[in-house]
């Protein structure tokens, strides 16, 4: 068939606009990278996924950084807390992200280094699917006790479990729980064994131990400080290398005699692999700035140690953690939940 003149205008003016919308869709394209790689970035909210409970020390944590955070990259930071499975579900949704930089995960080290030694299956893979951002610092942990338990230190309370081997229950937030973690190794360290019972949460645990259904707990000092100051809780040792100045008066475990400590839950910054190195760059180095910020330590002081590092060193530290992890869920058979 033969094209008539005004058939090969209409061709011309077809082929010109889908060449045009090519290179607009290209445009675009090249736009959005510049954007997101450039001086451009952050242009619009960033989401900060914690995959642990509202009220928790790690929610506690993300909200202060969140809000230095937001001061120095001009954004809103959105806290989203997802969590759930020792802290699988948040930590899944934000390796399946998009890696622009807009949303990245607070993580502690159960997460990150002791679910890949107890969980055969996991749904991310943590060396794979994150790029270390940096460091943010150590929770406080003490051991508290029922304040009518009969000991009073941390000596009294292993003599009494070597009397009854598995007689005494303590309580954590679950199986494969930071709260887990802290008393296998003090078992480990005295050769007691104490029975464990395991929450949804360690809200729940903490409540049980105040009302006598379970004997003991390691909770972070955020969440028992003012329990302990009320009476409705007693504390026998802080896990840390030094005391904390909120309870002087309560000896490390080291001092108590325990070896094997100190032992404190770490918690870092991490975002979804393959984000641009020039917005890992900025977001990392923003991080640092919040966490070494004086507002953010004073309005910390209770809750963790903080300390900044490079995403270098955290991925060395999260290296090292996966070995000792491996070791001791090994050595201690530590079971995931299976929700």
């Amino acid at each position: 068939m033969k094209l008539t003149a005004a058939n090969k205008n209409c061709r011309r003016i077809i082929t010109f606009a889908f060449a045009l919308a090519c290179g607009l869709i290209t445009f675009h394209r090249t736009s959005f990278a510049q954007s997101s790689s450039d001086g451009a970035y952050p242009n619009r909210p960033l989401r900060m996924i914690v995959p642990y409970a509202a009220g928790s020390a790690s929610d506690v944590l993300a909200r202060v950084i969140g809000d230095k955070l937001s001061q120095i990259l001009g954004q809103p930071i959105v806290i989203d807390i997802r969590p759930g499975a020792n802290g699988v579900i948040g930590a899944q949704a934000a390796a399946s992200a998009s890696p622009d930089g807009y949303t990245f995960v607070l993580l502690n080290d159960a997460t990150a280094a002791l679910n890949p030694a107890m969980i055969s299956k996991l749904p991310y893979d943590i060396r794979k699917d994150f790029a270390p951002l940096g460091y943010c610092g150590d929770i406080r942990m003490v051991l508290v006790v029922n304040p009518v338990f009969p000991p009073k230190t941390v000596a009294e309370l292993v003599t009494l479990a070597r009397s009854k081997p598995g007689g005494i229950d303590y309580g954590s937030g679950g199986n494969g729980s930071v709260q887990q973690v802290l008393i296998e190794v003090f078992m480990q360290s005295t050769g007691i064994k104490l029975n464990h019972v395991p929450y949804k949460g360690v809200t729940a645990a903490i409540t049980d131990v105040m009302s006598g259904q379970a004997s003991l707990i390691f909770g972070s000092l955020a969440g028992v400080l003012q329990q302990v100051k009320a009476g409705r809780l007693r504390a026998l040792a802080v896990s840390s290398a030094a005391r904390i100045d909120a309870l002087p008066g309560v000896p490390t475990m080291t001092e108590a005699g325990i070896a094997g400590f100190p032992s404190e839950p770490w918690n870092a910054f991490f975002a979804p692999s393959n984000v641009p190195a020039p917005i890992l760059t900025k977001l990392s180095s923003a991080i640092a700035s919040a966490v070494q910020s004086p507002e953010a330590k004073e309005r910390l002081a209770d809750v963790i140690a903080l300390r900044s590092s490079s995403p270098a060193e955290l991925k060395q530290i999260l290296e090292r953690d996966l070995q000792r992890y491996d070791a001791l869920v090994k050595k201690t058979g530590i079971k995931a939940d299976s929700n």
